[in-house]
């Protein structure tokens, strides 16, 4: 019974990880998301902005990387 515990917790953890990989559209998204959110950190640190600049960027990098996913999705680049 552990044995089937164990089973199941090693294939819940390994399952899917192409799905992180940068040649799919959503393991793209995410390194575009991550980016967009280090700059929106970056920016917010260094620059000294408001919450609202924080957000109005991360909200647009979020968009500009979902772009790019769609773009390079109907190019056959990425699966």
């Amino acid at each position: 019974m552990l044995q089937s515990y164990y089973t199941i917790i090693e294939g819940a953890l390994f399952m899917n990880l192409e799905i992180l990989s940068p040649t799919t559209a959503s393991g793209a998204m995410l390194i575009g998301v991550l980016f967009s959110l280090i700059y929106a950190i970056y920016i917010k640190k260094k620059e000294s902005t408001s919450w609202l600049y924080f957000f109005l960027a991360f909200s647009a990098g979020g968009f500009a990387s979902g772009c790019a996913v769609i773009l390079l999705k109907s190019m056959d680049i990425i699966n």
